[in-house]
């Protein structure tokens, strides 16, 4: 076969496996699974619904734990020491709390 089909081919299929099985838990979610919608205004439980797959049906994730990630910012710790966290306004007095603006009323 000429690579020129066969390549395409092969992307193809690959494409469908991996996309398949969403379009199989959209159609379900849309067309076969059907929701009970409670109108009873009493105070009730209602019945788990067991024979339904469609919670446990999970599609796995592409996770590759081999694969190492760059580090883009160099992590030096600080080693001087922080003297005071806040710089007041007034030199002269230095309160315990905030400044902040006279009370509304």
């Amino acid at each position: 076969m000429n690579d020129r089909i066969l390549k395409p081919l092969v992307a193809l299929i690959l494409l469908a496996g991996l996309i398949g099985p969403y379009f199989v838990k959209i159609s379900h979610a849309l067309n076969e699974h059907e929701e009970l919608h409670c109108v009873s205004r009493d105070l009730h439980i209602h019945a788990v619904e067991f024979d339904c797959d469609f919670n446990h049906y999970q599609l796995s994730s592409f996770y590759c734990p081999e694969f190492i990630y760059p580090s883009f910012i160099d992590h030096t710790p600080i080693t001087e020491s922080i003297i005071n966290n806040y710089i007041f306004l007034s030199k002269y007095q230095q309160l315990h709390f905030e400044l902040r603006g006279p009370p509304t009323c």
